[in-house]
């Protein structure tokens, strides 16, 4: 894996993120990839806790997690906003490094 960013969509089940994005984080962890930055997409019916639960994961890694949206049912403009948003945060993030 060689990108410069990682965006991990993990929708909250039973009370923690989807065991198969908790897996993926366990393995962005263990291969240490050289991507420098990353972005967690969530929903939840409930109670949001994936977000969390992946960022815990991921924190000793020495990947920037740039930010998170956590939606709350199915998304709003707002939250569609917000997904821009980052991913613009990202694009900078990247360039910036690039331009480094």
């Amino acid at each position: 894996m060689d990108a410069s960013a990682i965006i991990l969509g993990a929708p909250t089940v039973l009370a923690g993120a989807h065991p198969l994005a908790v897996y993926t984080a366990h393995l962005i962890k263990a291969l240490r990839p050289p991507t420098r930055f990353a972005a967690v997409l969530s929903s939840y019916g409930w109670a949001g806790s994936a977000v969390k639960q992946i960022q815990e994961i991921l924190e000793t890694s020495k990947i920037e997690i740039v930010g998170a949206v956590e939606v709350n049912g199915p998304p709003r403009k707002e939250d569609i906003l917000d997904i821009v948003d980052l991913g613009r945060q990202i694009s900078k993030k990247i360039k910036e490094s690039l331009s480094a």
